[in-house]
């Protein structure tokens, strides 16, 4: 399942990048709490001070922490009749997904003598592709999502205020508490402030890692 997925890969990345996971979680509910919980009025006042993926970590904890996840979560999705539990396998990040005409294959393997922060790169590649699919296979409607994402967008830069103004103007544009979300969600990816491991990022720090554009459309069948 994707919302299953999508836990392991931002958890393992974010491990792997030497994020101090637990000092973020504990200041990110510290800062909820002066807030009262409300992200909007949080990333009013948040001055920056996490540097690139713990930065991503303290967004994806925030939003996690005010109940407006930016993924779909295991109670949301229905777990299918012919669901199998993995099975254990050796070291490295793979992932293999189809769905009609969607396709994602990713894989890493240790014994491949990768790095770690290759490991986290096709990590968090799998986490971007597979979160938004989610989203994507609950009906929300993609066109319509990405459209107002730019609405929201136009005359930001990146910057926490921007992520404020969004999340205030969100609320008023008549959508389900999931379109929310994910507009939310292609906002601030849009601004390089992702919930999961930037991939924008890797390139920045080791030039051999690209960004690119993770899952495609499968190839056609031959008539």
């Amino acid at each position: 399942m994707l919302s299953e997925v999508m836990g392991i890969c931002d958890d393992a990345g974010f491990e792997l990048l030497g994020v101090e996971k637990d000092r973020i979680e504990k200041e990110s509910e510290e800062i909820l709490n002066r807030c009262n919980k409300d992200p909007a009025t949080l990333f009013s006042t948040l001055k920056k001070k996490e540097k690139s993926f713990s930065e991503n970590y303290l967004i994806n904890k925030i939003f996690q922490n005010c109940s407006l996840p930016l993924q779909i979560l295991l109670s949301e999705a229905k777990k299918p009749a012919n669901y199998v539990e993995g099975k254990s396998a050796k070291e490295g990040a793979g992932f293999m997904g189809k769905f009609k005409d969607w396709m994602l294959i990713k894989k890493k393997g240790v014994e491949q003598g990768a790095r770690p922060e290759e490991i986290a790169f096709a990590l968090a590649g799998i986490s971007a592709s597979a979160r938004k699919k989610g989203f994507l296979l609950m009906g929300v409607d993609s066109e319509k999502s990405e459209n107002l994402a730019l609405e929201l967008l136009k005359g930001k830069r990146k910057a926490y205020s921007s992520v404020s103004e969004i999340l205030q103007k969100v609320k008023n544009m008549g959508l389900s508490a999931l379109e929310q979300r994910y507009v939310i969600l292609l906002a601030l990816e849009k601004l390089n402030l992702p919930p999961y491991p930037s991939i924008h990022e890797f390139s920045k720090i080791w030039p051999d890692l690209k960004a690119r554009s993770f899952g495609r459309k499968g190839a056609k069948k031959k008539k």
